[in-house]
């Protein structure tokens, strides 16, 4: 049986009974021994990336560390798995219709990811630094991937991007427009795509957004984002992947832009808007009643950020995602509070579940 420590790089190694000190330690809640954590986690998910049970416990390791942020047990948290059964379910029984998932075409399994950082950390005597190790993996991402990755990462900025690569958005507009479409696949005519884009994305947004308002007000409760799922997977024929990219885009957009222009600007309309429509079932702290230290206007970030990560399972596994997650989430804590990095955590912990039962949708086995 083949060692799978030789295919670790000698600079890469880390003494696991110094990660779990450190992960466990009863000085990491200080800005200094998070930071140690954090790059001590970003080598451990590395190393762990072939190996489930190294990655899972490096995932609760940071969890441990999450919870010591005040007050981040949210009462009202539901786990991501079964908000996503409830909108694949609401969908099912308002259409009679099945929902399915499945993945882009040029999807790479974990061996892929392995091999790149393998081949890239033997490639100098000097050790990598987790960072540069995460850009490697990055620009490894199949087409698909990267573009949706690349396009996540970034505030929406107009109207016009939200018909971002890979979600729903994108390809209705695509069915819609074909006389907008090349036969190469790129857009004609960009003065009149982006003119379309900008009047429809408007369009889109105010149609969703009325309806979370009118039964928000109807049963006197914010919505569940499992209400904006179901809604997406009805606009998408019952296709799951683009309809979570476009359930995280939506929630996003709600979150940080002006529904009336579409420019980004995130301010006390948005949290207003938030903690009146959309529940809190997040883990952290709940943007309803923040505790001192956690300011709202980061908390109404938790929806969408676990809706991007889930969204990215039909791009890159489970251990990719986690390495991206980890690093957004860790690297920006002391700017946006430890409680907006609990939801994030949690999302990521329960991935590997999430996964299996969005292939329960695919007819795909367990890998």
């Amino acid at each position: 049986m083949k060692d799978k420590n030789a295919e670790i790089p000698t600079n890469l190694k880390i003494s696991r009974g110094n990660f779990l000190r450190l992960a466990f330690g009863t000085a990491v809640a200080t800005p200094f021994a998070l930071k140690v954590l954090e790059r001590a986690f970003y080598e451990a998910i590395i190393l762990g990336i072939k190996n489930p049970d190294a990655n899972d416990k490096a995932v609760s390791a940071a969890l441990e560390v999450s919870k010591k942020a005040p007050k981040s047990e949210n009462p009202n948290f539901r786990p991501m798995a079964d908000i996503l059964k409830e909108g694949i379910s609401a969908y099912s029984k308002g259409t009679k219709k099945p929902a399915f998932f499945r993945r882009i075409k040029d999807y790479k399994d974990v061996d892929y990811y392995a091999d790149v950082i393998r081949d890239y950390s033997s490639s100098s005597l000097l050790p990598q630094l987790p960072d540069k190790l995460v850009d490697r993996l990055a620009g490894n991402l199949p087409r698909g991937a990267f573009e949706s990755f690349f396009q996540s990462q970034y505030a929406i900025t107009s109207f016009e991007q939200l018909f971002t690569s890979g979600s729903g958005f994108e390809s209705r507009f695509r069915t819609t427009h074909p006389e907008l479409v090349h036969k190469s696949g790129l857009y004609i005519n960009s003065d009149q795509v982006t003119k379309t884009m900008a009047q429809e994305g408007r369009l889109e947004i105010d149609e969703l957004k009325l309806k979370i308002e009118e039964k928000s007000k109807d049963t006197g409760q914010s919505v569940s984002a499992s209400f904006v799922l179901a809604y997406f997977l009805e606009k998408n024929g019952g296709d799951i992947s683009p309809s979570l990219f476009d359930t995280a885009i939506f929630l996003k957009f709600m979150a940080r832009n002006n529904p009336n222009t579409g420019e980004f600007s995130a301010d006390e309309a948005n949290v207003q808007w938030y903690t009146q429509n959309i529940k809190d079932e997040y883990k952290g702290p709940t943007y309803m009643f923040p505790p001192e230290g956690e300011l709202v206007i980061n908390l109404i970030g938790k929806p969408y950020h676990s809706w991007n990560l889930v969204a990215m399972l039909q791009f890159i596994p489970v251990e990719v995602v986690r390495i991206g997650g980890i690093q957004k989430q860790l690297s920006t804590f002391q700017e946006q509070g430890l409680g907006k990095t609990r939801a994030d955590l949690q999302t990521l912990g329960d991935l590997r579940e999430i996964e299996q039962l969005l292939l329960s949708f695919s007819g795909e086995s367990e890998r």
